[in-house]
């Protein structure tokens, strides 16, 4: 069968339809269709992702020197195997903790400050999970699972086991009570993070993209609600007050509570 080439303006076209999809999906996501961040997986494959046998949007337009923009570009932080932090570590994510309890992304209001610009490789393949059992995972193994195996382009019969294990069995740790007595797990971790990366996507190819910050529910913490961590089935941390003003955020900052999320709760 004869092929006929895509033209330029064809091109261009298609980038523009796919960042829409992006910001329409994203905008759902935020007042509270969290599914949406599987189509956003699927826009964002298409968009930057090559394979042997395909060649992303960007890199057909010859967009591929353009430099990303990172959410946690200049972190301190030294992300290993051996990486020591109380439960799994998120750095595109933070807890929410109340009512409606589960992970949710920084966007613009990351608690480092550290963000800034690097090249699409160091962005892409940069670790974004750490998980009690120290299973690393990037941006792109994230985007991959949910696109092409979880839902956003394709559902796999089987899912690969470290994101199996971030997105169906608790493998960062948290979970979060109310009351002390009823414990939950943190849910959603690999959704928020797609949602993140979307963000930073949209930053990066929309020219003086806007500020942008959650609108949906409780995202900071308060004082009075609970967090532990579990590290196994039978190894359990019974008591994890409730959070103190001098002990760690749950938002995976690194920084004390009171000079963290409570000041942005007190603004």
């Amino acid at each position: 069968m004869t092929k006929v080439q895509q033209t330029r303006t064809d091109l261009e076209n298609h980038y523009t339809e796919q960042l829409e999809f992006l910001e329409s999906s994203a905008g759902a996501y935020d007042v509270g269709r969290i599914s949406e961040a599987k189509r956003m997986a699927h826009t964002i494959r298409l968009l930057l992702h090559d394979t042997d046998k395909s060649t992303s949007l960007l890199s057909q337009l010859g967009f591929t020197d353009t430099k990303f923009y990172d959410s946690i570009a200049n972190t301190k932080i030294e992300i290993t195997e051996n990486m020591e932090y109380a439960g799994g570590w998120g750095g595109l994510i933070r807890i929410r903790l109340g009512p409606a309890s589960g992970y949710a992304p920084f966007l613009d209001e990351s608690p480092t400050n550290e963000s800034g610009y690097t090249s699409f490789e160091d962005y892409w393949n940069r670790t974004i999970f750490k998980s009690k059992s120290s299973i690393l995972l990037t941006r792109k193994e994230i985007i991959l699972a949910v696109a092409n195996k979880d839902g956003g382009s394709h559902v796999d019969p089987e899912l690969g086991e470290d994101y199996a294990q971030l997105s169906r069995e608790n493998s960062m740790g948290w979970m979060t009570s109310s009351d002390n007595q009823s414990w939950n797990p943190v849910q959603g971790a690999e959704l928020a993070a797609v949602r993140q990366i979307a963000h930073e996507v949209l930053k990066t190819l929309i020219p003086n993209y806007p500020f942008k910050k959650m609108i949906l529910g409780d995202i900071y913490p308060v004082i009075g609600s609970s967090i532990k961590v579990v590290y196994g089935p039978d190894d359990v941390v019974d008591n994890v007050p409730s959070i103190r003003r001098q002990g760690p955020c749950p938002c995976n900052s690194g920084k004390k509570y009171k000079r963290c999320c409570e000041k942005k709760i007190l603004k």
